[in-house]
This record gives C-alpha cells, sequence and structure tokens, in this order.
C-alpha cells in the first residue's frame, strides 16, 4: 500500500496548533508528510510579540520568510514550484490560525482545519477548500464539520517526579479577567503559578507542579487547554467571557 502524500500548510510560529498536528502525521507510518508556510522563527504575536526558545522554532520543509504585514494568503504555485516533479499531495491540509491559500489548489482533496473560530473570518478558507473544520462550534456555521481541540501524549502527559508544590496554574495570556481572578485567589491565601510563554517541555513541568489546572478562555469558547490539563491528571476548570469573578 502507498503511503499518503499529505501537503500540510500552516503559519509556523514556535508554539502552533499546526506543530501538533505535524507530530501526529509524523507518527503515523501510513503518511509521507511534506510542511510548508510561512515561518517565523522563534517570534510569536503574542503581548504584541516576543522570542520563544529556539529549540521550538522548527521550520517547514518548505519555508516562506515572514515580515510584518505579510499577506497571509500563499499562491500555491509558489509552493508548487519548489516540490519534486514526481511528488504530487493526496492529502493539501492548511491548519489555518490566519494563513491560507489565495486560490484553491488544484491537485489533490484540499482541507482546513480552522484554529481560532473565535476571533477570525474564515470566509475565505471556506471558499478555497473542499473540506472545513472548525474548532470551535459556538462560531461554526451549519456546514462545517465539527472538530474538537484535544492533546499531545508527547507533550501533555502526566510527571510523576514534580512535587506537586503549589495549589494551581495557568501558562496563558494575561487577560483582564485572568489577572483579577488570579489576584484574588492570591488574597485567599492560594497559591498560583501565572506565566506567558513557557511552551511544550517547560509548560508540562509547570502545569505538573499544580493541583489545579485554571483555564478562563478568552471568548465564549472550550478552548486547547482545557485538554491540556486533564491530560497532565490534574483537575480542570472551564470558564469563558460570560462569567464574571
Amino acid at each position: 500500500m502507498d503511503r499518503i502524500k499529505v501537503l500540510l500548510h500552516s503559519i509556523w510560529y514556535p508554539l502552533a496548533i499546526a506543530s501538533y498536528w505535524r507530530k501526529a502525521l509524523q507518527r503515523n507510518p501510513n503518511i509521507d508528510l511534506v510542511t510548508t508556510g510561512i515561518f517565523t522563527g522563534s517570534w510569536i504575536p503574542w503581548m504584541g510579540g516576543m522570542n520563544l526558545p529556539e529549540k521550538y522554532a522548527i521550520p517547514p520543509t518548505y519555508p516562506l520568510s515572514f515580515k510584518p504585514g505579510l499577506n497571509l494568503k500563499i499562491d500555491y504555485e509558489l509552493i508548487r514550484a519548489q516540490m519534486p516533479n514526481d511528488w504530487h499531495p493526496d492529502l493539501v491540509l492548511t491548519v489555518d490560525g490566519g494563513a491560507n491559500w489565495r486560490n484553491k489548489p488544484q491537485e489533490g482533496v484540499v482541507a482546513t482545519v480552522v484554529t481560532d473560530g473565535h476571533c477570525v473570518d474564515y470566509s475565505h478558507a471556506r471558499a478555497v477548500s473542499d473540506y472545513f473544520f472548525n474548532m470551535h462550534p459556538r462560531y461554526s456555521v451549519p456546514e462545517d464539520n465539527l472538530l474538537s481541540y484535544a492533546y499531545d501524549p508527547d507533550t501533555h502527559y502526566p510527571m510523576s517526579d514534580i512535587e506537586k508544590d503549589t495549589d494551581a496554574v495557568l501558562v496563558g495570556m494575561p487577560y483582564e479577567q485572568r489577572i483579577q481572578w488570579v489576584n484574588r485567589l492570591r488574597a485567599e491565601g492560594v497559591s498560583v503559578i501565572f506565566e506567558n510563554g513557557p511552551v511544550f517541555d517547560e509548560y508540562r513541568q509547570l502545569s505538573n507542579r499544580a493541583r489545579i489546572g485554571l483555564n478562563w478562555a478568552s471568548m465564549d469558547d472550550t478552548n486547547a487547554r482545557f485538554f491540556e490539563t486533564l491530560a497532565f491528571n490534574i483537575c480542570s476548570n472551564l470558564l469563558n467571557s460570560q462569567h464574571d469573578i
């Protein structure tokens, strides 16, 4: 049986949902994986822009240079010209965190998984896809295929060799509601790790120090942190923007 040729397209921040798709597809022996898209190196746009450890800046097979203001709709022919003439994808898969194709690719089945339906307009992405998967049921349309967030077993797992030395942990953007919440908890004597920036190994190590994983989604959605926290084998809550402290 021939391996399925998959072209995985995204904007490659050092941490992105596409990172986990890449890892999952690489684990599958039946997949011949090629990756492409805009590569930002160690830079990620959190809090106006910050750099993460270089070890997490993993370029795609065929990277496109990144610069501020770059058009995030990519011409497929630009990528096609870099690939071997005898390699044609069976599946062109975009994990869309803001970047997609300018026009629909004319080879393979074209699918899009959207990661930010709560804050990005995906009208164009729907128009250039044979199959469209939305990770946010709350922000989907009837034609979308629903696909929940999940966790990565190579990243999110319990660590028995780490001491539980704090009550709670929240690794993520310091949105105002999260800041107020953590401050209230600390005022009541609850110890809380609250950081933005740790990812992958460092994120897992911090999370495993806590007994409870705090989670307040930025919008009315169920985010990836909810599933990741459960995979750490610690108690998880989920609040959204409709709740008050």
